[in-house]
């Protein structure tokens, strides 16, 4: 069963590579019966990165998130508005197919990000590699009769680095060569114009 599940999944690898998916890799915030989208990375099955930047949040970044992803609040604070950086994503990801490790996140945050400022865009299809990457390990348990999660090999704390690691594995799993990138580096806004606290002028920085 296990060799007949790891042929079935590299044949399913093999037709997704074949399309050219967009992956996508987000982090954000969950609050209630809200979300907020904080960053997201887009990378094409070439590996080139299509968008990868910070976005401004209304909810309080946690603290286990600024030590997981390495982000402090004056980050967050002075990050683009997500009325700038719909437009490109929503462009972006119109009618593609999108790979993430985990799509109900990733597709939660963006949904949430896009109809908040007017941009409901449909996707061709959103999969989540988690679930086949496991089948592809093929680590078997008996007792709980599936195959153990396994994490998800290169990735780190910025999205960029997670979404060209979903890629990787993508690959590794089509029987492809994984790529080379250079170190990933946080899209990062330009010095505010002056002192002034951006919560109180919230316009005040230079894409």
């Amino acid at each position: 069963m296990i060799s007949h599940d790891q042929i079935a999944v590299r044949a399913w690898a093999v037709q997704q590579i074949s399309h050219g998916p967009l992956f996508v890799a987000t982090t954000g915030v969950f609050a209630r019966d809200t979300a907020a989208l904080i960053e997201v990375a887009v990378v094409d099955s070439d590996g080139d990165t299509r968008i990868n930047t910070l976005i401004r949040s209304a909810l309080p970044l946690p603290r286990w998130a600024q030590l997981r992803h390495r982000l402090t609040p004056s980050q967050v604070r002075t990050a683009p508005r997500a009325e700038r950086i719909a437009p490109d994503l929503a462009e972006t990801i119109l009618w593609e197919r999108v790979i993430s490790w985990n799509a109900r996140a990733a597709s939660t945050l963006v949904a949430t990000c896009l109809h908040a400022t007017g941009h409901a865009t449909p996707v061709s299809c959103w999969d989540e590699l988690r679930p086949a990457y496991a089948r592809y390990i093929g680590d078997w348990m008996p007792q709980a009769r599936r195959y153990r999660s396994v994490g998800l090999p290169g990735r780190g704390p910025l999205a960029l680095q997670c979404a060209r690691a979903v890629l990787n594995a993508m690959r590794d799993m089509a029987g492809l060569d994984e790529l080379d990138f250079p170190p990933a580096q946080r899209g990062r806004p330009l010095p505010l114009l002056d002192e002034r606290d951006p919560d109180e002028d919230p316009d005040a920085w230079i894409e």
